[in-house]
This record gives structure tokens, sequence and C-alpha cells, in this order.
């Protein structure tokens, strides 16, 4: 893969491994500095984004209010009987 087909402002630069060895890397300067470019992953986008969000479970937007009416009524389950 080429790095300069990925972004214009690609350029290369030396990185010091765990090791203490320089290898090449492909970084792009952008508004939070220099920013390491990986040859095997791409970057997210609005798509990969809102397919996300499409799959998550659907979540109240309020506390609901629970079910307690003749059958789902664990209340009246926790009575004591009269007689």
């Amino acid at each position: 893969m080429n790095p300069k087909s990925r972004a214009s402002g690609t350029m290369h630069e030396t990185y010091v491994g765990p090791d203490g060895k320089r290898y090449p890397v492909a970084v792009e300067r952008s508004g939070q500095g220099l920013q390491l470019m990986l040859g095997s992953v791409r970057p997210q986008t609005m798509r990969d984004k809102v397919r996300w969000l499409a799959e998550q479970p659907m979540q109240p937007r309020k506390q609901q209010k629970p079910c307690d009416i003749d059958l789902f009524d664990t209340e009246s389950r926790k009575q004591l009987e009269l007689f």
C-alpha cells in the first residue's frame, strides 16, 4: 500500500521501537500533531460510526415504570396469607 495514496499530508519518519532499533513509518500531520498511519488499518468513517450505533440494542430514553399488574406483579407475591 502506497502511503501517499492515503492522504496528501503523509510523510515518512522513523520510529524507535522497544528494542532500540529505528523503523520507517508513515505519519500524517494533523491538528493534534503527528499521527502514526498503520498500513492495515483504515480510518474510521461516519458510515462506520452510524453502522455501529444502529447495531446497538435499543435503550429507553427515560426510566421505565415497572410492570406491576396481574401476572407481572411481584409485590403481591411477597404478601403473607391472611388465613
